[in-house]
This record gives structure tokens, C-alpha cells and sequence, in this order.
């Protein structure tokens, strides 16, 4: 068009006959076909460029998964294991049979954090009983100031998943968080509902002071962002006035 609009000027002829049918058949055809060719290739560009970000955002999110669930797996920290060789050292002297089991129990929640690890999801059963072990570690501890309710792990399907050390992230969050005592224990239930796919906690809500760095509440914010890479389905945490409540989705697979 330009082309010919030039010479047309060259000529000292009217710019309006560059749309007139003598002109027009000259470039109209090649115009329609340059332009689905360019509407074609940025198109091409277009999609290729979103692929290429969806795909780098789904790796971002999995890396940021894969780094928060390790800080999640790193939650048995040294105050834990600490905690726990205090209680040892006085069973081995006073009651040699119940260290013995002591021991096994340590070494069966230590070693389901190393089986663990790697892992997006294990068996709702698994979970289950590891958080059984790590009630009776810490059953040793508070004695009767801690009251807890587990469902059956061989009532519950094989199939259901939930991330790893989900439950422990719970207990300890109760644990650390509220007050228990022999008077006023701390009662910590699990309900599991089938139908609906999800496991209940529910804790005794009475708080006990805390420092700004114990509260930031990064291990829940850790696991809600673990579940917003594995589902739809969100993690509620529910607050009343009498109790902290965290309804778990369940997974599952095949």
C-alpha cells in the first residue's frame, strides 16, 4: 500500500485512487494473507509464552511446597529430643520395662520422619498411628494434664492421604500453646468424618504466654500452603471461644 500510495504521488495523481478497484485487487489478497499470518504467529508466540509461565509457576509452587514442607519436617526439634531424653533418664530409674518401650516409640517416630521424608502424602493410617507413638512420648511428659482421642488406625481406609506430619504439626501447636495441667487438662480429639472426606482436631482452647517468635503460626500457614498444592480443598481453622479447631481434608488415591 505504501508502495503504491508513492508512486501515485510520484505520478501527481489523486491519493484517493489508492482504494479504487484498480489499486485495490493489487494489494488486498496479499494483505489478508500477511495478516492471519501474523495474527497466526502471535498467536503461536502467545500460547507458547503462557505454557512456558504455567509451567514455571507450578515448578515454583512445587519447589515452595517441597521447602515448606521440609521446615514442617524439621518441626521434632531439638527441644523435643531434649524433652524426651529428660523423661528417659528418670523412667530407666524408675520403671526400666516402661523406658524399654519408651525407646521403641522415640525410635518409631524418629525413624516415620526419616520414611517420610521426600514424601507429598502418606496414608491417613500411617499418620495416625505415628501420632499414637508421639502421644505416648509425650503422654510420659505431661501425665494426666494431657487427655487425648485417636480414631482406630485399622478402622480408617488405606486409601485416604494427608501430608506428612500433619497431625504432629497439630498436637505440638496445642501442646505449646495452651496451658495443661493435672486440675485443667488439655483434651485433644480427633473426629473423622467419611462421607466428607476430612479429619476434625479439636483442642481445648486456654493460652498460655508466649513470645512474638513462638506465635508466628508459620507451620500452619506451612501446611494450608501444602494443601493448596495438593487440592482444592482448603484447610479451615476455626477458633471458638472454648476451643482451636482444624478440619484436615482427606486425599485420595485410586
Amino acid at each position: 500500500m505504501l508502495v503504491r500510495l508513492g508512486f501515485i504521488l510520484y505520478r501527481g495523481r489523486n491519493p484517493a485512487l489508492l482504494f479504487s478497484p484498480e489499486y485495490v485487487d493489487g494489494y488486498l489478497f496479499p494483505l489478508v494473507i500477511t495478516a492471519l499470518i501474523s495474527m497466526f504467529m502471535h498467536s503461536r508466540s502467545f500460547l507458547l509464552g503462557w505454557r512456558e509461565a504455567v509451567v514455571q509457576t507450578e515448578r515454583l509452587q512445587k519447589e515452595m511446597a517441597q521447602a515448606e514442607a521440609e521446615t514442617l519436617r524439621q518441626q521434632l526439634d531439638p527441644h523435643f529430643m531434649f524433652n524426651a531424653l529428660n523423661a528417659l533418664t528418670s523412667l530407666v530409674e524408675e520403671e526400666p520395662q516402661l523406658a524399654v518401650r519408651f525407646i521403641r516409640q522415640l525410635s518409631q517416630v524418629y525413624r516415620y520422619v526419616l520414611d517420610a521424608r521426600g514424601r507429598e502424602v502418606v496414608s491417613l493410617t500411617d499418620e495416625l498411628e505415628f501420632a499414637k507413638a508421639y502421644l505416648f512420648l509425650q503422654r510420659i511428659r505431661y501425665g494426666e494434664a494431657l487427655q487425648a482421642e485417636l480414631p482406630d488406625p485399622n478402622s480408617v481406609s488405606s486409601h485416604l492421604m494427608v501430608p506428612p506430619l500433619s497431625l504432629q504439626l497439630l498436637l505440638e501447636n496445642a501442646l505449646k500453646h495452651n496451658v495443661a495441667l493435672q486440675q485443667q487438662p488439655l483434651h485433644i480429639s480427633f473426629e473423622l468424618n467419611l462421607p466428607a472426606r476430612q479429619l476434625t482436631v479439636r483442642n481445648t482452647l486456654r493460652p498460655r504466654r508466649l513470645s512474638p517468635e513462638e506465635t508466628s503460626g508459620l507451620g500452619l500457614r506451612n501446611l494450608q500452603a501444602r494443601y493448596a498444592f495438593l487440592t482444592n480443598q482448603p484447610l479451615l481453622i476455626q477458633p471458638t471461644a472454648t476451643e482451636f479447631v482444624v478440619t484436615l481434608p482427606l486425599l485420595e488415591l485410586g
